[in-house]
């Protein structure tokens, strides 16, 4: 998702993590750099969202932004001067579903072997849950993002 022009940030971090406080996912900011270049000021922003689907899988969102021209602005809302940014702002939404993300399969080789041996005949189906529901969730977050930016109608599918 690109966008350029005045938006809130804060107000974009509190929908992305009442997002996943509404999947039950774990919020972690794992990067945050701010740095000037060429007089232009820039940020790269990078939030992990996890969620434990069961104890042996679980569901990965990776959220990446970028700002750049970057530039704090007061705009007055009915009376009020709120501060904004006004920047060039691009944000990559994507997610995968870790497999033994404890690492049982090299620890205990016999529990990893009961566990695939009981889902083994509706293994498909059992993975396709949660790619589908990761994959749902994702187009959600993405849905809310659009809108939050004004770049969809109010109604979609997904939320």
């Amino acid at each position: 998702i690109r966008y350029n022009g005045i938006f809130d940030f804060d107000r974009f971090y509190a929908l992305v993590v009442d997002w996943a406080k509404t999947y039950n996912y774990l919020w972690l900011e794992k990067k945050h750099v701010h740095k000037v270049v060429r007089g232009s000021v820039e940020q790269e922003i990078s939030w992990q969202a996890t969620r434990e689907a069961t104890e042996y899988i679980r569901l990965v969102v990776d959220i990446a932004i970028r700002m750049w021209d970057l530039q704090e602005v007061e705009i007055d809302v009915a009376g009020r001067k709120r501060p904004l940014s006004n920047a060039r702002i691009e944000i990559k939404i994507g997610g995968k579903v870790d497999y033994d993300w404890q690492g049982f399969a090299e620890k205990n080789p016999k529990k990893i072997m009961r566990w695939l041996g009981k889902i083994y005949p509706p293994k498909t189906e059992v993975t396709d849950e949660y790619f589908i529901q990761l994959y749902s969730q994702l187009i959600n977050l993405h849905s809310l993002t659009k809108r939050y930016f004004d770049m969809q109608s109010k109604k979609n599918p997904f939320g």
